[in-house]
């Protein structure tokens, strides 16, 4: 490994040729999913409906560009906590790089290299979830009305993930099709609340 230092990464000589280069690189990650899912279904006891709709993806790797732009130690920029940890003489006991200052180029910075940021980007989702209560024809005979439903309502209520950003769902290149799944500062989905009510006269 050509200039390393203490603090830096280790390669894997992959060919096994006693050289780290080019030759040892290798395809990382699928920015397309292998499994699309979901689950929608509605439920009706006596006058109470309840409906939700699961949706989630398996199979499907993001690259993190927002952690890596953070992360670089180039000393461009702030970073996140995790430089505090970063390797030194007196912190060896570490998974985190030493820093290294490299304005010119960033992508050659052998501590901060892209596979360091491709994370399983699998998730389950309850995109939508409804609660109503339809009043009974008695009470509906009184008021002079057909039919009166409340209803409350969310969505994007609440999501499984590994993955350490904002949202899983995101690309920042959508306008791009040969490259999904890159997150670079993607402002995340809303989560939503819903009240109202259905009057029919």
């Amino acid at each position: 490994q050509p200039n390393a230092q203490p603090g830096d990464r280790r390669f894997l000589d992959l060919n096994e040729d006693g050289a780290i280069n080019a030759l040892d690189r290798v395809v990382l990650g699928n920015g397309l999913p292998d499994y699309l899912f979901g689950i929608n279904n509605t439920f009706n006891i006596m006058n109470f409906d309840f409906s939700f709709f699961f949706q989630g993806v398996m199979g499907v790797d993001i690259y993190n560009r927002s952690n890596r732009r953070i992360f670089t130690m180039d000393g461009r920029r702030n970073h996140t906590a995790a430089a505090l940890n970063r390797w030194t003489p007196q912190n060896t006991n570490t998974n985190v790089p030493r820093a290294v200052q490299n304005p010119l180029d960033r992508s050659v910075n052998i501590n901060n290299p892209i596979s360091d940021f491709i994370e399983d980007g699998s998730f389950i989702r309850l995109q939508n979830v409804t609660l109503g209560y339809t009043l009974p024809q008695s009470a509906l005979n009184k008021l002079g009305m057909k039919k009166l439903r409340v209803y409350a309502g969310a969505q994007n209520l609440l999501t499984i993930t590994d993955y350490s950003g904002f949202d899983p769902e995101v690309s920042s290149q959508s306008n791009n099709s040969l490259q999904p799944s890159i997150d670079e500062f993607t402002y995340p989905r809303a989560r939503t609340y819903l009240f109202g009510l259905n009057l029919t006269f």
